[in-house]
């Protein structure tokens, strides 16, 4: 039995399946966007990344995680910027 080594090239010739692209919310642009990563809730708020962790762990910010991702609704960010508890 031969081997094929995976090669840095074939690395970067990868395209992106069906599945991958429905499970990613960056590859789909135009979907309806229902929640946020901390990194753009940061950009939006103006804030470091470490002041949404330190919500999220204090319990003032709702949030799911999908994998090693952590997304916060935008229903929960739409509630705070309202000012309501």
């Amino acid at each position: 039995m031969k081997d094929n080594p995976i090669t840095v090239e074939a690395l970067f010739e990868h395209e992106t399946t069906e599945d991958e692209a429905f499970f990613s919310p960056t590859c789909h642009p135009e979907a309806e966007r229902t929640s946020l990563t901390i990194s753009e809730l940061s950009n939006r708020w103006n804030c470091s990344e470490r002041t949404i962790h330190r919500k999220l762990k204090g319990g003032t910010l709702n949030f799911f995680r999908v994998g090693w991702r952590y997304l916060i609704p935008l229903s929960e960010i739409e509630r705070i910027e309202r000012g309501d508890s």
